[in-house]
């Protein structure tokens, strides 16, 4: 994706995984406090920064990650901070998975 600058501010990222949630929930985790690990998806570049903090996840199991994505890019207050990160292979016409709140 390269480089981008982020403002400071709580982000909202919307991901699937067909099965093993909780380990990657659990991946990303260690990834956002580690600071180290291999890069597989666009998140982990960003949880990989020396100032991202996971504070929460939510898990929707059987959700359809472009539905939430398209709902919560739909509310107020909602801005893509770098169009496409995490939607690079979608095509539900999604203008990306991360979302920056308002």
């Amino acid at each position: 994706m390269g480089r981008y600058r982020l403002p400071p501010g709580v982000y909202v990222y919307v991901g699937s995984a067909r099965r093993n949630l909780a380990q990657r929930v659990a991946r990303h985790r260690r990834l956002a406090t580690e600071k180290q690990g291999n890069r597989h998806w666009h998140l982990d570049g960003l949880l990989l920064h020396r100032r991202a903090r996971l504070i929460e996840a939510e898990l929707l199991p059987g959700a359809d990650e472009c539905t939430v994505s398209q709902q919560l890019a739909g509310r107020k207050g909602v801005t893509i901070p770098v169009p496409r990160f995490g939607a690079t292979d979608c095509r539900n016409g999604c203008g990306a998975h991360l979302y920056r709140l308002e």
